[in-house]
């Protein structure tokens, strides 16, 4: 399992070609998203070695339901990926905060 937080958004992502069996994307970092978004990606091959176990309803409640859908979260992420699309994608609006960064450091 590969934790890509910091990755997605920032640097060109061949996910697949990691060869990792699971890797976790936060939205909310260089995906531009909602704080609590994010992705879980599994390698086809490897779905079969994961069983989904959710606590829910109080300390060891094991349960597939996961409650209420955050669709304010799924669709400001959706919004977010839209929006860099349109700015050109993930490439221009990396380079963008590069140079944000760039002139911040030099005050």
């Amino acid at each position: 399992v590969v934790e890509g937080a910091p990755a997605a958004g920032s640097v060109p992502l061949n996910i697949a070609g990691t060869g990792a069996d699971a890797y976790t994307v936060s939205g909310h970092k260089g995906l531009l998203g909602p704080t609590g978004s994010g992705f879980l990606y599994i390698r086809k091959t490897s779905r079969n070695m994961i069983r989904p176990a959710m606590l829910d309803r109080g300390p060891g409640a094991y349960t597939q339901s996961s409650g209420t859908v955050p669709f304010q979260t799924i669709m400001g992420q959706g919004y977010a990926l839209e929006f860099i699309e349109a700015a050109g994608g993930l490439e221009v609006v990396a380079m963008h905060g590069k140079t944000l960064a760039g002139l911040a450091q030099k005050g």
